[in-house]
């Protein structure tokens, strides 16, 4: 009896596709798959060490979603990355950077996806990207969030301009006028930075402008760890 119940069970398992913990794991593209395929090309400079928790890739996101439904890591110099199989049809091909739950932190080119067809091949030329930590921080941050009033106009608050050909010498080394004994940018040392200070923290409060929420987490993140690997231009 207790034999019949094993064969039973067996072939039980058998016209179910096979007994295993529930899961459905994904299998590696053949590249004969509905979906298409993205290749990626352009003259990537700079070092993508950004220290653990960031990564540079090549990635496909959802309409509407932060985190990337594929992707892949990115060598600099030139060449071409390929994604296989993709089938988001409506969306963006992104040169980004990503944590480590492959959420969107930076984009450094963009790509619109509308209705893909599937078994053809999309293609997305970058151009020159600078990819180096310090480049990211200056061309996607700080032209993006602090310019308006550090350097955008004749106006540098507090005597700091943050264009993109001088920040790195009014930060680096350089004591703050804002709070004694501290430097706006202290290599090694986010937390003897007031670059730091000013976008992950509420130490900005009492100053004559709150920095506090200008930036997501992730991205004050990503300005820490090239603090603490260097703060190198």
């Amino acid at each position: 009896m207790r034999t019949s119940k094993y064969i039973a069970l067996l072939l039980g398992c058998a016209l179910l596709g096979g007994c295993d913990e529930g899961k459905i794991y994904p299998s590696e593209s053949d590249g004969t798959g509905a979906g298409y395929n993205v290749v990626m090309t352009g003259d990537l400079k700079g070092s993508a060490e950004y220290g653990s928790g960031y990564s540079l890739v090549l990635a496909v996101f959802e309409e509407g979603d932060d985190f990337a439904e594929i992707s892949k890591g990115v060598e600099v110099g030139s060449g071409e990355t390929e994604l296989s199989n993709v089938t988001v049809t409506q969306g963006t091909v992104e040169l980004c950077v990503v944590n480590t739950l492959r959420k969107r932190v930076l984009t450094l080119a963009t790509m619109q996806v509308n209705d893909q067809a599937g078994g053809e091949t999309l293609r997305f030329d970058v151009g020159d990207v600078d990819v180096s930590a310090f480049g990211i921080i200056a061309d996607r941050i700080f032209a993006t969030t602090c310019l308006q009033c550090h350097g955008g106009t004749s106006h540098a608050a507090a005597g700091l301009d943050l264009n993109r050909e001088k920040a790195w010498a009014m930060l680096v080394n350089v004591p703050s006028n804002v709070v004694e004994g501290m430097m706006r940018v202290a290599p090694d040392e986010p937390r003897r930075s007031t670059l730091w200070e000013a976008v992950a923290t509420d130490a900005s409060a009492g100053w004559s402008f709150n920095h506090s929420n200008l930036l997501p987490s992730e991205q004050s993140g990503f300005i820490e760890k090239w603090i603490e690997k260097g703060a190198e231009k």
